[in-house]
């Protein structure tokens, strides 16, 4: 029986990770002039900063934004992590749903 509960938990790791690596998550500063997107397993997927920003914005300010939008972008993807993590489990463990908000 705990054979089978470690091959499907491993099993809905994998599928879990897959899902998230195809997930988008963006976040983007000074009204999307500057976007970040990362993906569900919170990996930088791009970079987009409007040609509008690098005249009027210095090196350090452009750098802050950067950062901030990465920040809110993988924020974002930690959360859409744990709430699939949590999925995960119960589908896995379903008699234990309680023990994971259910």
């Amino acid at each position: 029986m705990l054979g089978n509960l470690k091959e499907q938990i491993k099993e809905a790791q994998a599928e879990m990770k897959q899902k998230l690596e195809q997930m988008e998550i963006e976040g983007e500063v000074e009204q999307g002039l500057l976007k970040v997107v990362v993906n569900g397993n919170r990996k930088v997927l791009s970079i987009d900063v409007d040609a509008a920003l690098y005249e009027q914005l210095n090196r350090d300010k452009l750098q802050d934004m950067i950062k901030q939008a990465s920040n809110l972008a993988l924020d974002k993807a930690e959360k859409i992590a744990e709430e699939e993590m949590m999925n995960s489990a119960k589908g896995v463990l379903p008699g234990m749903a309680g023990l994971f908000g259910g």
